[in-house]
């Protein structure tokens, strides 16, 4: 009898130790961002569960964000960067880290399917700010911009950059990239080089300005960000005529294409995008982790 009483003594201590090491684990867990906008249905699968998403939910490294039919979803990044994810799309927060006190970012997120919009929060001073977007078919590598990325099928990714820089590459060949400037795009077909940028049309311009992407001028973008998603301070707003510049780096061969239009920006500050033709210098790319073959 006194053994069977022991014996359900430490089971009732092994479940309560179990319990309170779970919870400690949790709040050990350090959010890297939040759900800010919400419409429609959709889901955050964390750790094996699939939990509605709502307002001022914490999103964790490594949860996945789903949207359904009509639905999208909005989240503000410890650093301060903004992510909208269009309706029936998936998307992988696989890895972010970001530590102001050491100056660093780094984010790289794989979008399985669907359409997402990000604003890369400049950080300007910091000493690593990459952020990175992998699809099937391409991957991207940014410092601090708009840009959109849309994958149309599994075969079949379009990279658009409103503002900023964004180097893109097949994804089985990082080390033969375009670089996208303002309002500039390209295509990418599993197993082909990206298409060399072009001009985004009007109409594609129109529609991205009509979903929000002059979300910097709202006041929800910009600032350094302390790690809890709130920023401390805006770049202020200007609006010139301006070349837009695409480099496609292939191999040897570097072909530039440029467009004059006149577009409304949000900066402080004059960015020069280098390419090189050298096939193993892959500038922003070359940190990115990914399959073999991939840099970094």
């Amino acid at each position: 009898m006194r053994m069977g009483r022991l014996f359900i003594v430490i089971l009732v201590m092994c479940g309560l130790f179990m319990a309170f090491g779970a919870e400690f684990a949790g709040a050990a867990e350090k959010p890297i961002g939040r759900i800010t906008q919400l419409s429609g249905k959709a889901f955050v699968d964390h750790e094996g569960r699939s939990i509605p998403a709502r307002i001022g939910r914490s999103l964790y490294q490594k949860d996945v964000i789903r949207t359904e039919d009509k639905a999208s979803l909005r989240l503000t990044l410890n650093d301060n960067s903004i992510v909208s994810v269009d309706e029936n799309s998936t998307l992988d927060l696989a890895e972010y880290e970001f530590e102001p006190e050491k100056k660093t970012r780094k984010a790289f997120f794989n979008m399985v399917r669907g359409k997402i919009r990000v604003f890369a929060n400049r950080l300007t001073g910091y000493r690593s700010r990459d952020f990175n977007v992998k699809t099937p078919t391409a991957i991207c590598g940014v410092r601090g911009t708009i840009f959109i990325v849309e994958v149309v099928n599994n075969q079949l990714t379009i990279v658009q950059c409103y503002s900023g820089a964004v180097s893109v590459a097949e994804l089985q060949n990082p080390d033969q990239y375009v670089t996208l400037t303002n309002q500039m795009r390209t295509d990418i077909v599993g197993g082909s080089l990206p298409t060399t940028p072009i001009a985004m049309t009007q109409e594609e311009i129109d529609a991205l300005r009509d979903a929000g992407v002059d979300i910097m001028d709202s006041g929800e973008y910009g600032g350094e960000g302390n790690g809890t998603g709130e920023g401390d301070g805006l770049e202020g707003s200007t609006t010139a005529a301006s070349t837009t510049e695409a480099t496609t780096t292939l191999g040897s061969t570097t072909t530039t294409t440029s467009t004059t239009t006149t577009t409304t920006t949000t900066t402080t500050t004059t960015t020069t995008t280098t390419t090189t033709s050298n096939p193993t210098s892959t500038t922003i790319l070359q940190k990115l982790p990914g399959p073999p073959g991939l840099p970094g």
